[in-house]
């Protein structure tokens, strides 16, 4: 198994000299705080199992990102401890919702709600307002039927595609291309 040596490690490991006139290995570990085992440690490769491994871990996680440790270890049968090692050796990691992922952050801008003091009524001069209206299509007994130029729609209506509160006049250049008005 590969000993993971911090950085500071590395750093003084490379500070020694081993030819140096003056000291002695010994004495620039002694300086340095540097155990003379940390000096002397070759790190030994991945064995050839290990690389399988990984290789069968990285398949897998390509089909399946959201797979983690647990998962991947049951799915390829192996000991749950070696698949956290070896993925954490690859540095992947499950793909899932992280903490505070529904939290606000300063650059977000929030839209204001625009009809939250708008009655929601039936007037004899003005359509019902609806959030929920859109010219998406309605839904009835016989299916789903989208409305076309020209139709009313909730006491709105419909031209070039959008839903209009009301048309100004009945002239071709106001109704685009429509070609019947009810």
């Amino acid at each position: 198994m590969k000993k993971k040596l911090p950085d500071w490690i590395d750093f003084k490991r490379k500070c020694i000299e081993r030819e140096h006139p003056g000291l002695s290995v010994r004495r620039q570990c002694e300086l340095l705080g540097l155990n003379r085992s940390s000096w002397y440690y070759q790190p030994t490769g991945e064995s050839a199992e290990n690389l399988q491994w990984m290789r069968q871990i990285d398949e897998q996680y390509l089909k399946t990102p959201f797979y983690g440790s647990r998962k991947m270890a049951e799915v390829l049968g192996i000991d749950r401890k070696r698949a956290q090692r070896l993925m954490r050796l690859m540095g992947l990691e499950a793909i899932y919702p992280k903490p505070h992922l529904s939290r606000n952050t300063t650059e977000h801008r929030i839209y204001p709600y625009l009809l939250r003091n708008v009655a929601i009524v039936e007037h004899a001069r003005r359509p019902v307002l609806s959030a929920g209206i859109g010219v998406g299509g309605c839904g009835h007994q016989h299916g789903w039927s989208r409305p076309l130029d020209g139709q009313r729609v909730r006491g709105m209506f419909v031209a070039d595609g959008e839903v209009r509160a009301h048309l100004p006049s009945r002239s071709r250049e106001t109704m685009g291309k429509t070609n019947t008005y009810s």
